[in-house]
């Protein structure tokens, strides 16, 4: 993990959170927010516009990226089941509607993003979940809301699945496209490089959580460029 042992120490050993070490004398706007938090604020926004508004403002990104793939650099095989593309396209926008942009990225990162959202509500339903009733979704966003808060990412098993099963994806992917071996501590490092300190505490747990390091020690080059190339390759 970047950074000294000491924030590891005080969550481990002293029983503080993430969240209010991260918060700890930062101005709100600058605070580390709740899944929960982040979509009242997100619905306090846009329940002062219109719904047509507020329909574009979610649609238009999902739209362009999931009727469009070839224009990210995608990859097609990840399209070729409709049924679960629309219920990811549902669950990322009751969700975070952000993961659009992240998906937008294109290219390897862009489809590990996605598979990473195929795969979560495949788990999710297998648990019993329907992500098509609120109830359902308001538990959902409650257990990551509790994860972060208890420092337990044992409580979101199927966010947990879908984060092994994206690094497996995307090692096969270096593999095959770039003849480029790597251990999944890489690859997660590969794709996770640009994270807040916050995001990067959440993601030692997740990590340690799957039985994976999450180093101190910058991304493999190879990795960067292999992932620089396939951006690249999305249409202007």
């Amino acid at each position: 993990m970047a950074g000294s042992w000491e924030k590891p120490r005080r969550i481990l050993e002293d029983g503080e959170s993430m969240e209010g070490i991260y918060n700890q004398g930062k101005d709100e706007l600058y605070q580390w927010k709740r899944v929960g938090d982040i979509m009242a604020d997100e619905n306090k926004m846009l329940g002062a516009m219109p719904k047509t508004w507020i329909d574009k403002l979610k649609g238009k990104k999902s739209l362009s990226v999931f009727s469009q793939p070839e224009k990210y650099n995608l990859d097609l095989a990840l399209f070729e089941d409709q049924v679960s593309l629309k219920e990811a396209e549902h669950y990322i926008n009751q969700m975070r509607p952000s993961i659009f942009e992240e998906i937008a990225a294109g290219g390897l990162l862009g489809s590990a993003t996605l598979y990473h959202e195929l795969r979560e509500v495949t788990a999710l339903k297998i648990m019993g979940y329907d992500i098509h009733r609120q109830d359902h979704l308001r538990q959902i966003k409650d257990l990551f809301d509790a994860s972060i808060a208890q420092n337990r990412p044992d409580l979101v098993p199927f966010h947990l699945q879908a984060l092994h099963d994206e690094l497996t994806y995307a090692r096969r992917r270096f593999k095959e496209e770039a003849g480029i071996d790597a251990d999944l501590s890489e690859v997660a490092k590969a794709l996770y490089n640009q994270l807040s300190p916050a995001a990067e505490e959440k993601m030692f747990f997740e990590m340690s959580a799957l039985a994976l390091s999450w180093s101190d020690h910058p991304p493999r080059e190879d990795l960067l460029n292999a992932l620089q190339v396939s951006h690249s390759l999305r249409r202007r």
